[in-house]
């Protein structure tokens, strides 16, 4: 117990330092019918099948709450652990496509949609707006709008409709690059008037309020108490998504607050502070289970550009030169620290946060967030292909098998709970 009581501390403590507060796109295509997907072909089983509990000792291995007859790979558990599963999903614009084919590859091996999976999703920009789509509520809000397929589907037809170039002009320069009305028109027929509150999982959407001067988390949970932090989920993935010289900053507002400019949000793209928001899951993990003993993070990349930067070339280059690759700096640098930072926590909590990092590298070609060629979208899947053929993403889909399902893992630790009092 002691030990138990310890190890919370210490995740709180990393969360306080990590912080608590409270391109681009999802390639989305139009639909007609609510939230019926126009190639959903996903048959997922409904959480009111789920197989029946088995709280006893013949479903606990080492001591962890499991399916019957599967092993877990953690090693020091104590009795009747339930693990938190949180899932983290990069910015990258159209190299979203990885981790939707990867999305793809969980849903069919293990037959269930991502939110009966995911204790929370985290994501920034396209990882953000993919984060939505997984959890978004149909009208029955027994299951999702969507499976992972179908938001594989949306990245391979509609780059080139969310990629839309402004005509050139004179003035184009000085203007961002690409039309705002398509993509959020696309974003509006897919997300409909679907609130944030209204998940089958929790969601955390990162990006940045330019008028405030800092990060702005948008979390379904905050939504689900205070409507004043409840939005339009077409206006949160607007929000997380709005890359400058890609798309213009984003002006959204709460539910109570719609078109009223003091209280507004002015927003431009989460991966401005956090385009790997694995620490972000991680302390929201903490914050909603702050009893937890286990914390699963998977963290999933959309790729990196590999070609160097070399000092020759470098030394030449004035504020023209510069303001090319700063934008790639700001945003690899960080996401590869907070890897880093991940890394050690797990290090750090051995046995108990377990941490996988799904990452490729990326030629620079395939490396553009805008670059939606056919030849660039074979590339890329073949990129996350790779990825879904290692031991470790094996591993990872093993794990997720183990376990009960997130609707199975609330009614257990509400018993443990209610137990322990």
């Amino acid at each position: 117990m002691k030990h138990t009581y310890l190890l919370t501390l210490s995740f709180l403590s990393v969360a306080h330092v990590v912080g608590m507060e409270s391109h681009s796109s999802l390639l989305l295509s139009s639909r007609t019918d609510g939230c019926t997907p126009l190639r959903s072909t996903f048959n997922s089983r409904s959480h009111s099948k789920l197989p029946a509990l088995l709280p006893n000792s013949d479903t606990e291995e080492n001591g962890y709450l499991a399916k019957e007859g599967v092993s877990i790979p953690m090693e020091l558990a104590p009795s009747r652990r339930v693990p938190v599963v949180a899932l983290s999903i990069d910015g990258g614009g159209i190299r979203g496509l990885i981790p939707a084919h990867l999305f793809t590859q969980i849903e069919f091996k293990t037959g269930y949609k991502m939110w009966q999976l995911a204790d929370l999703i985290a994501g920034t920009s396209t990882g953000g707006i993919l984060a939505l789509g997984l959890s978004t509520m149909d009208e029955t809000e027994q299951d999702a709008c969507f499976a992972a397929h179908d938001l594989l589907h949306m990245y391979r037809e509609q780059g080139d409709i969310v990629f839309t170039p402004k005509p050139f002009s004179l003035g184009s320069l000085a203007r961002a690059k690409y039309k705002e009305r398509p993509f959020y028109q696309l974003l509006s027929s897919y997300f409909k008037d679907s609130t944030l509150s209204k998940s089958m999982t929790d969601v955390v959407v990162t990006s940045f309020d330019i008028g405030r001067k800092k990060p702005k988390f948008f979390k379904s949970y905050a939504g689900a108490k205070d409507p004043h932090h409840d939005f339009f989920r077409r206006d949160v993935a607007r929000a997380t998504s709005a890359a400058p010289t890609y798309f213009k900053p984003a002006k959204i507002f709460s539910l109570p607050d719609q078109y009223n400019d003091r209280l507004g949000i002015d927003a431009i793209d989460g991966g401005m502070c956090a385009n790997n928001p694995a620490l972000c899951a991680f302390s929201e993990a903490l914050y909603l289970y702050p009893d937890a003993t286990d914390i699963i993070i998977a963290s999933f990349g959309t790729g990196h550009a590999t070609v160097p930067l070399r000092y020759h070339d470098a030394k030449k280059m004035g504020a023209v030169g510069w303001g090319m690759q700063i934008a790639n700096i700001t945003i690899d640098g960080p996401a590869d620290v907070v890897d880093y930072q991940m890394n050690q926590i797990s290090k750090t909590f051995s046995g108990r946060v377990q941490y996988f990092r799904f990452q490729t590298e990326l030629q620079k070609a395939n490396a553009a967030m805008d670059n939606v060629s056919a030849d660039n979208l074979t590339t890329l899947e073949h990129r996350a292909e790779e990825i879904a053929r290692t031991p470790k993403f094996n591993e990872f889909i093993q794990l997720l098998q183990s376990l009960p399902l997130t609707p199975e893992r609330r009614t257990l630790r509400s018993r443990i709970a209610e137990e322990n009092q």
